[in-house]
């Protein structure tokens, strides 16, 4: 199935992350509209303002089975940031964070799941990591 086949740009999107057992940590909405552009193989939303959560970059990219990519970047003050687990870490990647892009008009969810290995950065303010 292509990853970004049921995604266009007259869809509204979200974007939730959960960590350790089920805890809602974090949730940002992506309206329709004049920030989204197609690509050749995928979706770019660019909002350098980030007028809606403090989303100023979503990508959405096709590939094959491990090769597709979604890369969701917020900036400022209003970006909803779940309060620190502590240890200089945002999120517990115990057992794992689990983040989730959907469509909220057709119900299309991608989901990606990290551990504590996977996470490239983990700090009290970021939360950077790339599955397998």
């Amino acid at each position: 199935m292509d990853p970004v086949a049921n995604v266009g740009t007259d869809d509204n999107g979200g974007l939730c992350s959960s960590a350790s057992v089920d805890r809602l940590s974090a949730e940002v909405s992506v309206p329709t509209g004049a920030f989204w552009d197609t690509k050749s193989n995928g979706f770019k939303y660019k909002d350098r303002d980030g007028t809606s959560d403090s989303v100023t970059k979503v990508l959405l990219k096709e590939g094959a089975v491990g090769k597709a990519k979604i890369s969701v970047q917020g900036k400022g003050n209003l970006v909803p940031m779940p309060t620190p687990v502590g240890g200089g870490q945002l999120l517990s990647a115990d057992p794992r964070v689990t983040v989730q892009l959907i469509n909220s008009e057709t119900g299309v969810c991608w989901t990606g799941q990290f551990d504590g290995a996977s996470a490239k950065r983990n700090s009290e303010d970021q939360f950077k990591a790339t599955s397998p």
